[in-house]
């Protein structure tokens, strides 16, 4: 990702426009993840693809209009490097941080 999209994802990440395969639980993941993004069904990731890659994604606007055990489907998918995800997950860190600052700031 170049850093103008990279920063995007962030954004949009931390103000909860953002699904990712991370937040499904691993043993859970393994018999649902094709059903979440359909797109992979019939794929197979090699072993090479699957040491790069960090996280599948995709906007919750682009999810369809059913879930599977309360997870969102998607009819598309977008994947995230594991070195984009290196410098993405550092600033999730500190922009939802700095909210939470704000946030308690605000309340009185």
């Amino acid at each position: 990702m170049s850093d103008e999209e990279l920063k995007k994802f962030v954004i949009d990440f931390v103000d909860n426009k953002i699904f990712i395969s991370g937040f499904i639980p691993v043993e859970e993941a393994k018999h649902i993840i094709h059903a979440v993004f359909m797109p992979l069904i019939g794929i197979t990731f090699s072993k090479k693809a699957t040491k790069s890659l960090a996280q599948l994604w995709e906007y919750y606007a682009k999810a369809g209009p059913r879930s599977i055990n309360g997870y969102p489907m998607f009819w598309s998918v977008r994947m995230i490097s594991i070195a984009d995800w290196k410098r993405a997950k550092p600033a999730i860190d500190k922009l939802m941080e700095k909210r939470k600052a704000e946030k308690e700031e605000l309340e009185v």
